[in-house]
């Protein structure tokens, strides 16, 4: 050291003595580098200040890379608070960056769907009650968007009971001029009855007792149409509702008493010598089975002949006996029903039984039965006005593998050409069902 700068007259450079080497440190330069003296390059540490820019120091203007936190806010640095514009990524969301995360509202655009959005694509459940289809159930009021089989027409075919959106002519009248058979509109004073009064002629309905009958009983007053509708049962030879006078006598169930009303005449009745049979109503005719001189009765209804009893030829094979055969005849299979038919004779096809029910019109399998107590029921033969001189008897049948036998006393079954013909002891009807061949049923035949 020399003597000036002991005596304290250093010769400075800067902050830096050149005689000594002493440094001053109230003569340091840091405007240029906070940490680094730009005269005599003594560095310090920690000396920037990076709150307002964490790359620019706000006493130098050093600055350094990489530094600010965008993590939290792409356009806001979250530690020194600096901005910049357009660095959020929309593209997936709308309303919320898929880089930090930051949201916003109300930027979707569901202008063209209110289930998607146009701009990012992002869909959600809720959205779907976005859509507006309180005008019309299937389109959108807001977006356009469509659907289908929304609409509710089940009350009215012409206006939707959800959204009043009308359309014209889709009401079906055409099973009911006054009933939309596809919801629930009526309508009155449509039907056309001019041509019948009891049937639309436009929808076909039907609409019974609306004919007049009271002047002429074959033409109604009110609309035309003609039908019989006399009354002969009071009096055949003349109506008891017009008073038309006319022959209208059944004389086919026996030639000398009248089987509507009951009148009688004499000496009517052509009887056949070789059968005792009356050759036009077969009153009290018989039948004489040559094979065992088994002798039946027969009945003439309508225009056809038929056995009044059952058979009771006794077969080989296919023949069982069930109950009193005298009375009830044998039960027979199929076949042999087919070929013991005695000759002028034959088992009745399914149209002959058909033609006996339509003769006998009301009721055919009660004014078929026998009016006896064999029937279970008391009315089968307390009302002896419906009896057509068949005799049915409750006979039962039998059934095949193994073979029983059931239904004596309330039941008839009988062969027809191709099914069973059944009266049932509760029922005034007459069923044909599709049996087995080889079940065992009574048999009665008609003539040829």
């Amino acid at each position: 050291m020399n003597l000036k700068c002991t005596l304290g007259f250093h010769t400075w450079d800067g902050c830096t003595c050149t005689g000594c080497g002493k440094v001053r440190d109230e003569q340091h330069e840091w405007s240029k580098d906070c940490e680094k003296c730009s005269k005599c390059g003594k560095t310090r540490e920690n000396q920037h200040k990076w709150l307002k820019d964490c790359e620019k120091c706000s006493i130098c203007g050093n600055t350094r890379e990489n530094k600010h936190d965008w993590s939290k806010d792409c356009e806001k640095c979250s530690k020194c608070g600096k901005t910049r514009v357009n660095q959020h990524d929309w593209s997936k969301d709308c309303e919320k960056c898929s880089i930090c995360g930051k949201t916003r509202e109300n930027q979707h655009d569901c202008s063209n769907d209110c289930e998607k959005c146009s701009i990012c694509g992002k869909t959600w459940w809720q959205w779907v009650y976005n859509h507006d289809y309180s005008t019309d159930c299937e389109k959108c009021s807001k977006c356009g968007k469509t659907r289908e089989s929304e609409h509710n027409w089940s009350k009215d075919c012409e206006k939707c009971s959800k959204c009043d959106k009308a359309r014209e002519n889709k009401h079906d009248w055409s099973k009911d001029c006054e009933n939309c058979s596809e919801c629930d509109v009526t309508r009155e004073n449509q039907h056309e009855w001019s041509q019948d009064c009891e049937k639309c002629s436009i929808c076909g309905k039907t609409f019974k007792n609306q004919h007049s009958w009271v002047d002429n009983c074959e033409r109604c007053s009110k609309c035309g149409v003609v039908e019989d509708h006399h009354d002969w049962s009071k009096d055949c030879e003349k109506c008891s509702k017009c008073g038309k006078v006319e022959d209208h006598h059944d004389w086919s169930n026996d030639c000398e008493k009248c089987s509507q009303c009951g009148t009688t005449r004499e000496n009517q009745h052509e009887w056949s010598i070789d059968s005792d049979n009356c050759s036009k109503c077969i009153k009290t005719g018989y039948f004489i089975d040559t094979r065992d001189m088994n002798k039946y009765k027969v009945i003439k209804i309508g225009n056809q002949t038929w056995f009044a009893e059952n058979l009771r030829y006794k077969a080989n094979t296919g023949c069982w006996s069930y109950g009193n055969v005298e009375k009830y005849g044998y039960l027979y299979d199929f076949e042999s029903a087919k070929k013991l038919a005695p000759k002028g004779w034959h088992l009745p096809s399914d149209e002959e039984w058909s033609t006996l029910c339509r003769y006998l019109r009301e009721d055919p399998g009660l004014k078929m039965k026998a009016k006896t107590t064999d029937w279970l029921h008391s009315w089968v033969h307390e009302d002896t006005t419906k009896d057509s001189g068949f005799n049915a008897l409750p006979a039962g049948f039998c059934i095949y593998d193994p073979y029983r036998c059931m239904g004596l006393g309330n039941t008839a079954s009988f062969w027809s050409g191709s099914k069973q013909v059944e009266l049932k002891y509760n029922k005034d009807e007459v069923y044909n069902n599709r049996m087995s061949k080889n079940n065992g049923f009574s048999v009665r035949y008609i003539k040829d």
